[in-house]
């Protein structure tokens, strides 16, 4: 949007400076006024993402369609009752507080405080997930796509 784009769509972005390495994302322009950088989307479950640890570092997948943007995986500490500060844990690394290892139990990295099975990297279909963000999404059967997406504050 700063350069004066409008238009939702594949954009190349140097996110890691010095043009080291260039990215193709998906950006939305018109979800609250626009600007957004989506991190990971998903779209009818076109892709698995039980991945390791270096893909989610690395990055994987195709911006039209399915991908993880390979943002920096690093321990933030940690929360007693919500993702806030949670470390991402893989299935070949278990950085979550609970006594197993949710990444193997659930086959996805995620940032888990314990295992649940509503997490936007999960098995699809989203019927798979239990009491998904409740109050607010209730019924999975209509979920087409999921994204994380960021903006400048």
């Amino acid at each position: 949007m700063e350069s004066g784009e409008t238009t939702s769509g594949l954009y190349v972005i140097d996110p890691f400076g010095g043009r080291q390495r260039l990215v193709t994302v998906y950006c939305d322009m018109e979800t609250n006024n626009g600007g957004w950088t989506s991190i990971q989307r998903r779209l009818s479950g076109t892709m698995n993402f039980d991945k390791t640890w270096t893909e989610f570092k690395n990055g994987f997948g195709d911006p039209t369609n399915a991908y993880w943007i390979g943002d920096n995986m690093i321990n933030t500490g940690f929360s007693s009752t919500n993702l806030n500060g949670a470390s991402f844990s893989t299935v070949d690394r278990d950085n979550d507080r609970y006594s197993g290892h949710c990444a193997v139990a659930d086959n996805r990295g995620w940032w888990f405080n314990a295992c649940h099975d509503a997490f936007l990297n999960g098995p699809w279909p989203p019927e798979y997930w239990h009491e998904p963000w409740i109050p607010t999404i209730t019924d999975v059967s209509n979920i087409a796509e999921v994204r994380m997406m960021i903006k400048p504050a």
